[in-house]
């Protein structure tokens, strides 16, 4: 009875052994036996992407204001706000104007939102852009600016360039019946 009883003592000593070290020789395997790759932690950040794409162009001669709505897309990970907007647009090579924001976006991940950008202009402007409307011309718009966005409760600038050609056809007028 006595070899019976050393045999099951030296079987659950083992099995103890084997259920205690399998699990770190499987770690230092899958580490290639590398101690540092091992007990140093692997952190992926969450990817953060977006896509913004013209959706409408509208002036108004009216309000002496030009709105670019555009779809904004949250492609990345985590969700983000674009809460304010500081730049300037040049319309039609020659007038400069700044951007306004007209409100704050927030987008979870994975989906759309629209994001509409005004670009206030004087008398002149409107002047200057009345023969592009009129002739069915192109106009370009090139945006130079920065979005102020919140992203993991940290607030970042992330530049916004972007070159627009907006067909006359297209560029409706609030003004006009």
């Amino acid at each position: 009875m006595k070899d019976g009883g050393e045999l099951v003592k030296y079987l659950s000593l083992a099995i103890s052994v084997l259920v205690g070290l399998t699990p770190i020789v499987v770690a230092f395997h899958q580490h290639s036996w590398n101690l540092q790759s091992l007990i140093t932690p692997i952190y992926s950040p969450p990817r953060v992407d977006y896509s913004i794409e013209i959706k409408e162009a509208v002036i108004s001669e009216r309000e002496r204001v030009v709105q670019l709505t555009f779809e904004l897309s949250n492609l990345g990970d985590v969700g983000f706000s674009v809460r304010e907007l500081r730049g300037k647009a040049v319309l039609a090579g020659e007038i400069t104007t700044p951007i306004e924001l007209t409100q704050a976006i927030d987008l979870p991940p994975a989906t759309r939102g629209t994001m509409t950008i005004k670009l206030p202009l004087d008398e002149s402007a409107v002047l200057k852009l009345v023969p592009f409307i009129m002739t069915k011309e192109r106009i370009t718009v090139e945006i130079t600016s920065s979005l102020n966005v919140h992203v993991l409760s940290s607030m970042v600038t992330v530049p916004f360039r972007t070159s627009l050609t907006i067909e006359s056809s297209k560029l409706h007028t609030t003004d006009r019946p």
